[in-house]
Order: structure tokens, then sequence, then C-alpha cells
């Protein structure tokens, strides 16, 4: 099976996974579920990607993420593309319907690489924005700024570690009386991840955490 098989298949089976979205009501959780939710809608909205090595400059691939507790994960595809030696830009998007909802998210962001041609900097800095709407639910917007640096293991992994401020401007839906005000907080993580090329095609695992929630993401892409 070659690798836009096994993307297609990562995507599309974990779209069963995703009808999570469309079968809870955000109104009916506690403070501490709903933070982690909406966390769990920022982080997917605002995921940032990064090349394994500098011979390809267009990626595209699948990538399923979750809130570790609550156990409610949710898959998006994504793309990137190297504009220039040091500059990134990428896309993420989603989206998944039931009888009970439907939940779409998209997001843009981009990273750069502060050092030279010559001599690349082993870290980028990033800011990504992107917005999550689930049916009467929750509607969310999310701008990160993230500073991540690498670690080359071997010449077939690669250690990332880093931060994350995560700006969330969220609003829910009450049964009855529509969406609420909308409420501004940040989420600051910590965020570790191990990259590993193999064949054509990179397996990237990240956890993002604080001392509230934790999020793990697992990730497959390919570079043309």
């Amino acid at each position: 099976m070659n690798i836009n098989k096994i993307c297609i298949v990562v995507h599309f089976s974990s779209c069963f996974v995703f009808s999570q979205w469309s079968s809870f009501q955000i109104e009916n959780m506690n403070n501490d579920d709903s933070y982690k939710t909406n966390g769990l809608a920022a982080l997917i909205s605002s995921f940032q990607y990064y090349p394994f090595d500098d011979e390809s400059n267009f990626h595209f691939g699948s990538s399923i993420s979750g809130e570790i507790s609550t156990a409610r994960y949710a898959p998006h595809t994504f793309a990137f593309v190297k504009l220039t030696w040091n500059l990134i830009l990428r896309g993420r998007m989603s989206g998944f319907s039931t009888e009970k909802g439907a939940a779409q998210l998209f997001g843009w962001g981009m990273s750069l690489n502060p050092g030279s041609a010559e001599s690349p900097a082993n870290w980028m800095v990033s800011i990504d924005s992107g917005f999550f709407r689930g049916h009467n639910q929750i509607n969310l917007s999310a701008l990160k700024f993230s500073i991540d640096r690498f670690f080359l293991i071997n010449d077939k992994s690669k250690f990332i570690y880093g931060i994350s401020m995560n700006s969330i401007n969220n609003s829910k839906y009450i049964n009855g009386k529509g969406f609420s005000s909308r409420t501004a907080y940040q989420i600051n993580q910590i965020n570790t991840g191990i990259m590993r090329s193999i064949k054509n095609m990179i397996l990237s695992v990240n956890l993002s955490t604080n001392n509230k929630s934790n999020y793990l993401s697992f990730s497959i892409f390919k570079g043309i």
C-alpha cells in the first residue's frame, strides 16, 4: 500500500471517531471538561508541522489529535509548502456530519527559520491561526505563537521540543438561547515530539501539555 492510500485510510477511518464532536453538548460539560475540549478544538485548528529534511518543497498528510483524559479525538488533513529555504506556509482542514450535527475546521500558518542558507538554525518560530465550528455546539477561533527546537537523533529520527501560547476566542451554544457571548483566554503549553523517516513517508508523534490538559497527536505525511 503506497503512502497516498495510507493517508486516505488514516483520515477517513478517523472520521468515524470525529463523530464525537457531533454527539455531545458543550453546555452540559463541567468547566474542566469544557477547557480541555476547547483546547483540543484550538489545537487541531492551529497545529504546526515541519519538514524532516530539505529535499521536498511540498508535503501533505493526515493527523489525529486527542485530549488524553477525555478520550475525545479528531482528525484533519494538512499540507505545507516551503516558499523559500527558511519560510514554510501551511494549511489544515477537516469536516464531519451526522444526523446529530456537523463540525468543520480550517486554519493556516507559517514558520520561519532564523538562520542562514549556509548555516540554518535548528529551531523555528511559528504563528498559526484557525477556526472551529460545531453546529449548535461551539464557535471557536485560535491564534498560536510557537518556538520549537530540533535535535537530530540520527539520519532517520528527529526530536522536537518547544513552547506555545494559544489565544482562544470562544462562544458555546446554549439550548433555547443560541450562542453565548464570546470569551477570550490563553492556553500555554510545552510541546515535545519525535519525527521518524520511513522510506518515503514521515511519522510524527507530538505531546502538548500543561497543568490542566494533555494532548497527543499522531501524524503521517509525505514530501513531493
